[in-house]
C-alpha cells in the first residue's frame, strides 16, 4: 500500500485534534508538534492515539518498535512528522495484519 504522505500528516493530525480538541492549545497542530512537549500529553493520550491510528488504517502496527527507537534517541518528544513517517514505513514494508 503506497500513501502519500501529506495524506498520512492529515491523518494524524485530525486523529491528534479529536483526542486534543477540549484542551488549551491555540496553536496550529502542524507535523512539527511534539505531543508530549507542545501538547502536555501523558503516555495514556499516546496509547489512545495508536489505537486510533489503527482503526483509522485497520491494520496493527508495531507500536512497541516505534516507542523503542524514540526512547534512544538524543531529541526529546515525538512529533506528528515522526508518527507520520512510522505509519507510512510500517504501510510500505507491507508486513501488517488487518484488524478486519
Amino acid at each position: 500500500m503506497t500513501m502519500q504522505r501529506d495524506a498520512v500528516v492529515a491523518d494524524v493530525i485530525r486523529l491528534v485534534s479529536s483526542i486534543s480538541e477540549d484542551w488549551d492549545f491555540d496553536d496550529a497542530i502542524t507535523e512539527n508538534t511534539r505531543l508530549f512537549g507542545d501538547l502536555n500529553w501523558q503516555s495514556i493520550d499516546m496509547v489512545v492515539l495508536a489505537h486510533d491510528i489503527q482503526a483509522h488504517y485497520r491494520t496493527t502496527f508495531p507500536f512497541a518498535t516505534f516507542f523503542e527507537r524514540m526512547a534512544v534517541r538524543d531529541t526529546p518528544g515525538v512529533t506528528i512528522g515522526e508518527i507520520s513517517d512510522f505509519i507510512l514505513e510500517s504501510l510500505d514494508a507491507g508486513k501488517l495484519s488487518s484488524t478486519t
